[in-house]
């Protein structure tokens, strides 16, 4: 491990990936959802990532919100000088790549950094060890503006409890090996199934294990380096990171998982009658997680929380607008929420659904239609709520003037790079409609950069564009899990997969957007 990285992995780099948790627009909604003002953000607000690992997240929402001035910071050189490049290719000029530790942003001969209206942290304040974190706690206090909102997420507890003695193991293990990262979480791994097969108690039937041992056999070491071989692995109890969060005037408003927002689908009857009388929000949420423990949380603070009142709340979200992201024929009643599988009312939904089928709509358009008005089930909070949360639809940003030529660069760019690089890295597609990005698959990718290319819209026309690349790697179709096992069952699934992404992607692609 190289001294400059401080216990943290280096000798790989990190996976890429776009996490729409991200964007502002979710955060504005957690805190509308909440009762609370979002960021007074005009088109021209600034965001701050820290921690941006390979940058796409940084790079698709920079693109999809042109206006913005957006910075992201990492500390290893190789992950800036990729999302550099990345960003400079598709001529994406509002976003700024940083090569630094977060105490460098803090010394005297930093880089001058605006006031942020968004700051945001995945998968960074809990790997990383208490000098760090009071570092980044620090750079908050400074550079957070007044009312402006920070997400982190992070590992928690108590639900990590089951993994403290899976992870020492591990670190522990590799910390004395040889090799590089992937490597040595390999070998450090099978030690641990060794231990586990000798009657080890802490392994026997350990869910962690079970997990990473899986992840192991699916090849993504580079994961699992990241995530278990890092000194300052640590989770933490939301009271605890709600206390060091206190001394950058932070308090907590929500979390960016949208259904955890709402007791009925995160506690039983009995779970929540205890509740009745707890009005301290630290106290809530530690009260939640050991009803519900949360491995990991995704939680929004602000800095200056302006409450509103419920009729206020209530108008805001009646006129915010959400278009659709899925097909119709993906929208359903039956929908996974924490604790269980729901049924939300058709009688309510499915005429939503329909709406929204046919374009953006605001909530109360939904809940104003001549099939649902009046219903009990047909309120601001949990239609919003259950159409975002479900991820049904996603809200829409600003006033839809946004410039969607540095989206569309992008977009045509990541499918290139699909076809000559590699199948996963570049996972996300620019909406600058949603002001955030729309996962994909790299046949969509595939199919885009061929489009590009001239390509006509037709399965037959596409097929070979989107078989070569994966030819040419010697990979195979998936479907279901299960890879293709003859050349005749490559080209049927990717027949079905290209038919698939011209019926619904495509036109989705386009009227956010992207295309």
């Amino acid at each position: 491990m190289s001294t400059w990285s401080r216990g943290y992995v280096s000798d790989i780099e990190y996976i890429g990936g776009f996490y729409r948790d991200q964007s502002p627009s979710i955060i504005d909604f957690v805190c509308l959802l909440n009762g609370c003002e979002p960021p007074t953000a005009v088109p021209g607000y600034t965001y701050c990532e820290l921690g941006c690992g390979l940058g796409l997240t940084a790079t698709v929402l920079a693109a999809a919100n042109p206006a913005a001035q957006y910075y992201a910071v990492d500390f290893n050189p190789a992950h800036i000088a990729r999302a550099r490049e990345l960003a400079q290719s598709a001529e994406i000029d509002n976003v700024t790549f940083l090569e630094a530790g977060f105490d460098e942003l803090l010394a005297p001969a930093a880089p001058p950094l605006p006031l942020f209206d968004y700051v945001t942290l995945h998968g960074v304040y809990t790997w990383v060890g208490p000098e760090i974190r009071r570092s980044i706690v620090a750079f908050l206090r400074r550079f957070v503006k007044p009312g402006g909102a920070v997400y982190v997420s992070y590992n928690a507890l108590p639900a990590w409890s089951i993994g403290l003695a899976v992870q020492r193991l591990l670190y522990e293990h590799a910390e004395r090996g040889e090799g590089g990262g992937g490597r040595r979480i390999e070998r450090a791994v099978a030690f641990a199934e060794q231990l586990r097969a000798a009657k080890s108690g802490p392994l026997s039937d350990n869910p962690v294990l079970d997990e990473i041992s899986k992840t192991l056999r699916s090849g993504d070491r580079k994961y699992l380096a990241h995530e278990y071989l890092n000194l300052g692995w640590a989770p933490i109890f939301f009271a605890d990171l709600a206390r060091e969060f206190e001394a950058a005037k932070l308090d907590f408003v929500g979390s960016a998982e949208i259904f955890d927002n709402f007791l009925d689908f995160t506690m039983t009857e009995e779970q929540r009658a205890l509740l009745t009388d707890v009005d301290d929000p630290v106290l809530r949420e530690t009260v939640k997680d050991l009803c519900r423990p949360r491995r990991l949380r995704k939680d929004i603070f602000v800095r200056g929380v302006r409450r509103m009142t419920n009729l206020e709340r209530e108008h805001r979200l009646r006129g915010m607008a959400v278009a659709a992201v899925v097909p119709r024929s993906s929208m359903t009643c039956t929908v996974r929420v924490p604790i269980a599988e729901a049924q939300i009312p058709p009688e309510v939904y499915e005429p939503i659904f329909d709406v929204l089928a046919e374009g953006p709509a605001t909530i109360g358009a939904l809940v104003d239609g001549e099939a649902v008005k009046g219903h009990d089930d047909a309120k601001p909070v949990e239609v919003a709520g259950m159409v975002i949360g479900s991820g049904h639809a996603m809200p829409l940003a600003g006033d839809g003037t946004a410039d969607p030529a540095p989206a569309r660069r992008l977009n045509r760019l990541l499918g290139e790079r699909t076809r000559l690089f590699d199948s996963e890295s570049q996972e996300a597609f620019a909406a600058p409609a949603l002001g955030s990005g729309l996962r994909n698959s790299a046949v969509d990718r595939l199919a885009v950069a061929a489009l590009a290319a001239g390509a006509e819209a037709t399965v037959e026309a596409l097929l070979p564009h989107v078989l070569g690349p994966i030819r040419a790697r010697g990979e195979h179709m998936i479907k279901e899990g299960k890879a293709a096992e003859s050349e005749a069952e490559n080209e049927a699934i990717a027949s079905e997969m290209i038919a698939a992404f011209l019926d619904t992607s495509l036109p989705l692609l386009k009227r956010l957007g992207g295309l």
